[in-house]
Protein backbone atom coordinates (compact mmCIF):
# COMPACT_ATOMS: atom_id res chain seq x y z
CA UNK A 1 0.00 0.00 0.00
CA UNK A 2 1.06 3.41 -0.73
CA UNK A 3 4.48 4.39 1.31
CA UNK A 4 4.72 7.69 2.50
CA UNK A 5 8.12 9.65 1.71
CA UNK A 6 8.86 12.90 1.74
CA UNK A 7 8.73 14.17 -1.39
CA UNK A 8 12.34 15.91 -3.11
CA UNK A 9 12.95 19.36 -3.07
CA UNK A 10 12.97 20.97 -6.56
CA UNK A 11 15.84 22.18 -7.62
CA UNK A 12 16.14 26.11 -7.63
CA UNK A 13 15.02 27.77 -10.68
CA UNK A 14 18.47 29.43 -12.75
CA UNK A 15 19.33 32.35 -12.74
CA UNK A 16 19.03 34.34 -15.73
CA UNK A 17 19.99 37.79 -17.16
CA UNK A 18 17.44 40.25 -16.98
CA UNK A 19 17.41 42.86 -19.83
CA UNK A 20 17.06 46.20 -19.12
CA UNK A 21 14.39 47.84 -21.25
CA UNK A 22 14.79 50.77 -23.56
CA UNK A 23 14.25 54.14 -21.90
CA UNK A 24 10.78 55.98 -21.87
CA UNK A 25 10.44 58.79 -24.61
CA UNK A 26 10.61 62.29 -22.51
CA UNK A 27 8.54 65.23 -23.58
CA UNK A 28 11.93 66.51 -24.83
CA UNK A 29 11.73 63.97 -28.03
CA UNK A 30 10.20 65.02 -31.66
CA UNK A 31 7.89 62.34 -31.60
CA UNK A 32 6.50 62.53 -28.87
CA UNK A 33 5.47 66.48 -29.71
CA UNK A 34 4.29 65.48 -32.94
CA UNK A 35 1.88 62.56 -31.67
CA UNK A 36 0.27 65.23 -29.12
CA UNK A 37 0.09 67.71 -31.98
CA UNK A 38 -1.58 65.10 -34.08
CA UNK A 39 -4.13 64.10 -30.91
CA UNK A 40 -4.94 67.79 -30.49
CA UNK A 41 -5.36 68.57 -34.00
CA UNK A 42 -7.66 65.08 -34.09
CA UNK A 43 -9.72 66.23 -31.15
CA UNK A 44 -10.54 69.81 -32.73
CA UNK A 45 -11.74 68.24 -36.01
CA UNK A 46 -14.23 65.75 -33.62
CA UNK A 47 -15.75 68.61 -32.25
CA UNK A 48 -17.17 70.10 -35.90
CA UNK A 49 -18.58 67.22 -36.42
CA UNK A 50 -21.85 67.77 -33.32
CA UNK A 51 -23.19 70.36 -35.97
CA UNK A 52 -24.50 67.62 -38.28
CA UNK A 53 -26.86 66.50 -35.56
CA UNK A 54 -30.16 67.42 -37.06
CA UNK A 55 -32.28 66.65 -33.89
CA UNK A 56 -31.65 68.72 -30.18
CA UNK A 57 -32.44 66.96 -27.17
CA UNK A 58 -35.97 67.56 -27.06
CA UNK A 59 -36.80 65.52 -30.79
CA UNK A 60 -37.78 66.23 -33.96
CA UNK A 61 -39.78 69.05 -34.84
CA UNK A 62 -42.30 67.58 -36.31
CA UNK A 63 -45.62 65.08 -35.05
CA UNK A 64 -45.11 62.03 -36.24
CA UNK A 65 -47.86 59.56 -37.93
CA UNK A 66 -49.70 57.89 -35.20
CA UNK A 67 -52.77 57.06 -36.97
CA UNK A 68 -53.40 52.95 -37.44
CA UNK A 69 -53.22 51.24 -40.85
CA UNK A 70 -55.68 49.60 -42.51
CA UNK A 71 -56.05 46.73 -44.55
CA UNK A 72 -57.01 47.44 -48.05
CA UNK A 73 -60.63 46.64 -49.14
CA UNK A 74 -61.92 46.02 -45.29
Amino acid sequence: MGGGGKRPNPMPAPVTAVEVPAPMPTMADESVKQAGDEERRRRANAIGHSDTVLTSGSGLATTANTEKKTLLGG
